[in-house]
């Protein structure tokens, strides 16, 4: 059991180094004032896991974290510090003509829903990590990782064994971050082991709060942050220390930043938005099909708009922070591979995923559809009718959302992602209905936050209600 003065060491490193990597990319407290700290958390406990990733490269476990924690903490000070000799600070939002009534509206409706996602945290605190996904494939994969001191032979051994985890081939940012509270406790935890990972749902609404803040009258986002914390997956998530809201929270931050980016040609925000993809494609496989679906509609938007899709190929100096994704995608492909660690979908006697779709799209089809039709689409207790409404805003302003790259590119990204969740689903070589039954709606709410982020964004961009939609301050 951690001690308090452990559990604040926990906490608050990762949050300073966060900060730090917040003003290397030219974000201050006032660039953004509602995200601030759920973005700190973002980065910091992604830069932590790196940290430690580098750590178990030794092949042992140090006496005391203490090391790490001196690392962290030279590494805050050394990235606030560049930051603040050399990179500019993002330009703080415009002021807006909100009465304050609908400010304190909106700031006692995020008070409450900070408070409901923590009363659920500490909730889950009675409650060991002994059951389900995040006991039987991150606790344990974690547990492996303690018990063989590292990246050893124990490791290796037990990666070669098929009985001694599933889903060995999930990337390590979340049994990295477990790690990371283990070694403060110096033994292996099962109830605060989780807290990092859970943190991620007050991240995500805070994040999501300063996006809809930004777009929309307090009172309209104040109704669509209570949307957001209202689906019954929203508080599992928040309960458990499993890894899909942590994809769903980095394609969020990719959403956002990458809009904002382009909307006001600040360098940080799309220096951000590289590391949520980064962020995401470390946490859970599904995130390399999200990926693969943006470039599919990067694809399909440059033979609708041609002219527009090469002024945007552009050269601009932020689009080398690419290189920490493609920097994940080699560490996480390449470490699988030096292990011969292989996916559990990819091949199945040696069968491509492909040829099952094909071999399964008669018999599988039907079922995941009729499934996905009554418990995630149109099941309001799952995401409240997000993902068809937002296909009939697609459909009914067709000419407004394809005119507009903000809005086209995410559109079909996300309706790629969703047409790939299906395939993958429908060419699963085990039982579809277990797999629907334990997977669907889980996988599905990965993008939730994004379909909820997308229909702000339509509603603020093209003026669908006015009475929605913020009026900038009279000079």
């Amino acid at each position: 059991m951690l001690t308090p003065f452990e559990l604040l060491r926990v906490l608050l490193i990762p949050l300073f180094l966060g900060m730090g990597t917040l003003r290397l990319l030219g974000i201050q407290v006032k660039s953004d004032p509602l995200a601030y700290l759920g973005l700190s958390w973002v980065l910091g406990a992604f830069a932590t896991a790196l940290l430690v990733f580098l750590w178990l490269l030794s092949g042992s476990l140090p006496a005391s974290p203490v090391p790490l924690e001196l690392s962290a903490l030279g590494l805050a000070l050394l990235c606030g510090g560049l930051g603040r000799g050399f990179i500019p600070a993002a330009t703080p939002p415009k002021p807006r003509q909100v009465s304050t009534a609908e400010n304190v509206l909106f700031g006692t409706v995020l008070a409450l829903l900070l408070l409901l996602v923590c009363m659920r945290i500490i909730d889950a605190s009675l409650f060991p990590v002994l059951i389900g996904d995040e006991a039987d494939h991150w606790a344990m994969k974690t547990q492996i990782l303690w018990e063989s001191g590292g990246f050893t032979e124990t490791w290796r051994a037990a990666m070669a064994d098929p009985a001694s985890v599933y889903h060995k081939d999930y990337p390590l940012l979340n049994p990295l971050l477990q790690i990371w509270v283990h070694a403060h406790g110096d033994e292996f935890l099962r109830v605060a082991n989780r807290l990092p990972i859970q943190l991620f749902s007050l991240a995500g609404v805070l994040i999501l709060a300063g996006a809809l803040y930004r777009l929309l009258r307090p009172s309209a986002a104040a109704l669509f942050l209570c949307l957001a914390v209202a689906p019954g997956w929203s508080q599992i998530q928040a309960r458990t220390g499993d890894a899909d809201f942590m994809v769903g929270l980095g394609a969020l931050i990719a959403f956002v930043y990458a809009i904002r980016g382009h909307s006001t040609r600040e360098p940080a925000w799309t220096r951000l938005a590289f590391i949520g993809v980064a962020f995401m494609l470390w946490s859970k496989n599904e995130s390399l099909l999200y990926l693969l679906s943006f470039l599919g509609a990067l694809i399909l938007w440059s033979a609708l708009r041609p002219r527009r899709f090469r002024a945007a190929l552009r050269w601009k100096r932020s689009y080398a922070w690419a290189f920490i994704p493609l920097f994940i995608l080699i560490l996480h492909h390449g470490f699988n591979r030096y292990f011969g660690i292989t996916s559990t979908f990819s091949k199945h006697e040696e069968v491509s995923l492909l040829t099952l779709l094909y071999g399964n799209l008669a018999d599988n089809g039907p079922k995941v559809l009729a499934y996905f039709s009554s418990q995630v689409f149109f099941k309001p207790a799952h995401s409240n009718f997000l993902f068809p409404l937002m296909l009939m805003l697609m459909i009914s302003l067709r000419r407004d959302v394809f005119g507009r790259a903000s809005l086209a590119l995410p559109a079909m990204t996300l309706c790629i992602a969703m047409i790939g969740v299906l395939g993958v689903l429908i060419a699963s070589p085990v039982d579809v209905q277990w797999l629907l039954v334990t997977a669907a709606e889980r996988v599905s709410y990965q993008l939730y936050f994004c379909w909820l982020f997308w229909i702000a964004l339509t509603t603020s961009q093209l003026r669908v209600s006015r009475a929605l939609s913020p009026r900038p301050l009279a000079a």
